[in-house]
């Protein structure tokens, strides 16, 4: 979802990346698998993401990532949900 509200068609991810920031950002893993992605340092002028994400289920993982321009302000909300085939 985008800051003005629009709604992109989902597309498939056939892998789990816990960190897809390419090592942009600390890895935390919380209590009731809970992941926290966030930046190591921010500069001033300089986009970032802040990434959460939870095993829900024993094949399911579900992660929001919420992505700032280079401002701070709000510009994208990504909700994805993993599914583990057999």
């Amino acid at each position: 979802m985008t800051s003005d509200l629009k709604i992109s068609e989902p597309e498939e991810i056939r892998e789990i990346i816990l960190d897809p920031t390419n090592g942009k950002n600390d890895t935390f893993y919380l209590p009731d698998s809970v992941v926290v992605n966030i930046p190591k340092k921010l500069r001033v002028g300089e986009e970032f993401e802040i990434i959460a994400g939870k095993l829900v289920a024993e094949n399911e993982y579900k992660r929001l990532t919420a992505k700032y321009n280079d401002s701070g302000a709000f510009t994208l909300l990504i909700s994805e949900i993993f599914h583990l085939q057999d």
